[in-house]
């Protein structure tokens, strides 16, 4: 399933693991989908990445109700 949409950077936190890589984090804007739920995986910018937050639903008009989610950077991926 191909998604369209607006990825905005959230944040970056440091991994407690011996190397303490960066995950980065974005926030993901788009129209409802099924299956875009938590543990979902997603590709973008050729790397795997996981959806950290259920989604967040916005109604209103069709032309402007979204759905908002956080994914997360897969390490090693």
């Amino acid at each position: 399933m191909d998604i369209r949409g607006q990825f905005s950077f959230d944040r970056s936190s440091r991994m407690e693991v011996p190397g303490q890589s960066l995950i980065n984090f974005y926030t993901l804007r788009t129209e409802p989908h099924e299956g875009l739920e938590v543990g979902a995986r997603l590709k973008w910018r050729g790397r795997l990445w996981d959806v950290e937050s259920p989604p967040a639903r916005y109604s209103g008009p069709r032309a402007t109700a979204h759905v908002t989610v956080t994914i997360r950077e897969r390490v090693n991926s």
